[in-house]
């Protein structure tokens, strides 16, 4: 499920500005920039741009074909209706726990997908075959950004998702996980793809036979070599907001949210072709306190919902862009929707700490069962008005736990 538009910040800081993140605690600010990091991935790369719109996709499909009566869960096959679920499905990698990669191999799903499949030793030392995908991409670089910026936090999380990629390009040119800068920017370039794990494991073996080495892949000859032209990634972006616009009809502030959304994906064009190796500057900079990077960051693109341990809502807003904290929370509430047809009749709605500390008056035990079952003219909640402007209004919801 996508999940762009949340950060979860540990303990009980607060984010009204910038200058609330002097007064976290280091682990605080270790797992914000760590989320930040997705958030940025997700607006700023191929990979993410795609997994958003193939959420939008599948909710547009299950609108147009959903009858009154639905039986839930949908099975998985409904949402792999054309080539593009499929690869994605193929390739997005798995979560199978294991400590170590002792050999890869390569192979094409009927004709439309390269699969990268990692042999690994799992915890009981018993040899087992996992994919290596997109998700290990996408982990791996931001772990290994965090433990640039906060060595303190080096080798404490589980070798698959945030390892995987290390080791795997280890295997290929030995030594090159130990250049932070290089493996950064071939995990970088390798999201700039519809395929990033099958294009991460083809560079390097093209570099390998052309005769580089550990040393002599730098970051500078990556970016070179894999970023796309500018102008190919504004026409894909120009593309897919074209492609997108319909979902904001279905939001409560549908010219903010459009604006803002907008907003954040071509400024984050604009910051990728004109500083493709921002993430190495940014790995440069130090302590996100005084890390100029990070901070540009924050202000050009603010930042998606954080919400603390004390279950309090925070929301930097991007310069310039007339969007609230309460606009951001319904556009959230809307993507929430497609979670329910995968659900086994039972959903609690994400925002329901919000609603209590905002709406008590509106909040019951439909929001932690049912929230699709809150009545019409319980206006302020955001769910069950996303619910209805998706046109679910008359749908009947049946399943394991709602019959």
């Amino acid at each position: 499920m996508f999940q762009e538009f949340h950060i979860f910040l540990k303990e009980n800081g607060t984010l009204e500005d910038t200058n609330d993140i002097s007064a976290w605690s280091t682990e605080q600010r270790l797992s914000f920039l760590h989320e930040y990091i997705h958030y940025f991935q997700n607006i700023g790369t191929i990979f993410g741009l795609n997994l958003f719109y193939l959420v939008f996709d599948n909710n547009r499909r299950i609108r147009s074909t959903l009858g009154k009566d639905v039986k839930i869960p949908l099975p998985l096959k409904f949402s792999l209706y054309n080539p593009k679920y499929i690869i994605w499905g193929l390739t997005y990698g798995d979560n199978t726990e294991v400590k170590k990669v002792i050999s890869y191999r390569e192979e094409s799903i009927e004709k439309i997908a390269g699969v990268v499949k990692a042999r690994c030793t799992n915890n009981a030392d018993e040899e087992v075959e996992i994919t290596f995908g997109s998700h290990h991409i996408y982990e791996g670089m931001a772990c290994l950004i965090h433990e640039s910026i906060y060595p303190e936090a080096k080798g404490v999380l589980p070798c698959n998702p945030y390892y995987l990629a290390l080791e795997l390009a280890d295997l290929i040119v030995p030594g090159i996980s130990t250049n932070k800068f290089t493996m950064v920017a071939l995990l970088d370039c390798s999201l700039i793809s519809t395929n990033p794990a099958f294009t991460f494991i083809k560079f390097l073996e093209k570099k390998k036979d052309e005769g580089y080495d550990c040393n002599s892949i730098t970051f500078d000859e990556i970016y070179n070599d894999m970023w796309l032209l500018p102008h190919d990634y504004y026409l894909y972006v120009r593309n897919f907001l074209n492609r997108i616009d319909e979902i904001f009809k279905y939001c409560n502030s549908e010219d903010r949210a459009r604006e803002w959304f907008q907003g954040i994906v071509k400024r984050s064009m604009n910051i990728r072709m004109e500083h493709p190796k921002i993430f190495v500057d940014l790995m440069q900079g130090g302590d996100i306190i005084n890390n100029d990077t990070f901070m540009y960051l924050l202000k050009e693109l603010g930042t998606p919902i954080v919400k603390n341990g004390n279950k309090d809502y925070c929301f930097l807003r991007p310069r310039d862009i007339a969007f609230s904290k309460d606009d951001l929370i319904s556009f959230y509430a809307m993507q929430q929707i497609n979670r329910v047809f995968y659900s086994k009749g039972r959903f609690c709605c994400p925002l329901i700490d919000y609603c209590k500390k905002k709406l008590s008056a509106y909040v019951d035990e439909r929001c932690e069962s049912f929230p699709w079952k809150q009545p019409k003219r319980y206006r302020e909640c955001l769910f069950s008005d996303c619910w209805e402007r998706l046109g679910f209004k008359d749908v009947r919801i049946t399943g394991e736990e709602s019959d």
